[in-house]
C-alpha cells in the first residue's frame, strides 16, 4: 500500500508538471495520497515523504503548473509540509532540524497570508506550535507518532 501511494506521488507529480493544468480530482487525489503516506508507521518513511512533497511542490511551481478551476497556494503547502517535518523532528529529538522546519512553516505561512493580504501569524512557541498541530491531526491516524523510534536512522 505504501509503494502504490509513493508510485501513485511519483506519477502524479511526474505528469502533471509536464501537462502545466491540473484539475481539482487530480490535485486532491495527490494531496490524500501524500497525507496517506505521511500516516505509515515508518517515521523515516514519513519524512522522505514530506521531503518529496516540497521537491515536487518546487518543480511545479518552476514549471507554472496551475489548477484548471483553483489556484495552488505553494506557499501555503509548503508551510504544511514543514509544519510535518517539524513535528517530525521534535519526535526524534533532532532539535536544530526542529527549530528549522519550524521558522521554515512560519516563513510560508507569512507569505502565503501576505499574499491573500492577510495579517502575519501570530507569534507562538514551540510548544503551542506543536499542540496546535497535534489537535489539527487529532482525527487522522497518524501512525508513526504511536510508534517507538529507532536510535538508528534509515
Amino acid at each position: 500500500m505504501r509503494n502504490a501511494a509513493i508510485l501513485f506521488l511519483i506519477l502524479v507529480g511526474t505528469a502533471s508538471s509536464c501537462s502545466r493544468k491540473m484539475s481539482d480530482k487530480e490535485f486532491n487525489d495527490y494531496r490524500d495520497a501524500r497525507f496517506s503516506a505521511y500516516c505509515t508507521n515508518d517515521v523515516y518513511a514519513a519524512e522522505r515523504t514530506l521531503l518529496g512533497d516540497l521537491q515536487t511542490l518546487s518543480e511545479w511551481e518552476s514549471n507554472r503548473v496551475e489548477g484548471t478551476d483553483f489556484k495552488i497556494d505553494y506557499d501555503a503547502r509548503k508551510a504544511l509540509d514543514h509544519e510535518g517535518l517539524f513535528l517530525i523532528y521534535r519526535k526524534t529529538h533532532e532539535t536544530n532540524k526542529m527549530e528549522f522546519e519550524f521558522q521554515q512553516s512560519m516563513d510560508y505561512m507569512a507569505q502565503s497570508r501576505h499574499n491573500a493580504g492577510e495579517t502575519p501569524p501570530p507569534s507562538i512557541t514551540y510548544d503551542e506550535f506543536a499542540r496546535e498541530l497535534e489537535m489539527r491531526e487529532q482525527k487522522a491516524n497518524v501512525r508513526w507518532k504511536t510508534n517507538a523510534i529507532s536510535s538508528l536512522s534509515p
